[in-house]
């Protein structure tokens, strides 16, 4: 009677052992889930928050009278930014072209294809839009979710 009562107790602790090692395991599984979530939802986050810093701050920095435009680069809707220097009329043009934010910074009248720029960021999509003669709208989406900033640019 001894040994049944014995390797009942064991037969009790081993089972006791495997229900809590059950519950860690689903907790441990639950818990990354979420951490997977919050993570892809971040970076989500942090690709609108980017996409749309970088352009203001683009902009802000060529903010000079009839320097700030949107317009046609070969089929696709760009931000361009005019810039005068020394060494000439250069733009910076900013689009969308196959999933990717490009910048291209090339002078005025040369021949530049799509994908010539620099690739910065991936998004689903980008627009521009000029809502008055100093305001403009970008909309920025990524993951389904879509950003939308207005500025204004103190001299058109």
């Amino acid at each position: 009677m001894r040994r049944e009562t014995k390797s009942m107790g064991i037969i009790v602790g081993l089972l006791i052992t495997l229900v809590f090692a059950s519950a860690m395991l689903f907790v441990l599984i639950t818990g990354a889930r979420f951490y997977q979530n919050i993570a892809a939802v971040m970076d989500e986050q942090f690709k609108e928050r980017t996409c749309l810093s970088y352009i203001v701050a683009n902009v802000r920095h060529y903010d000079a009278a009839g320097s700030v435009s949107i317009g046609d680069f070969n089929g696709v809707d760009a931000l361009v930014l005019r810039e005068e220097t020394e060494d000439g009329v250069n733009n910076t043009i900013i689009y969308f072209y196959e999933g990717y934010i490009y910048e291209l910074y090339a002078p005025v009248g040369s021949a530049s294809a799509l994908g010539d720029g620099f690739q910065l960021i991936q998004m689903d999509e980008i627009s521009f839009e000029k809502l008055s003669p100093t305001l403009y709208k970008i909309d920025c989406s990524v993951g389904g979710r879509t950003d939308e900033l207005l500025f204004h640019v103190s001299s058109s």
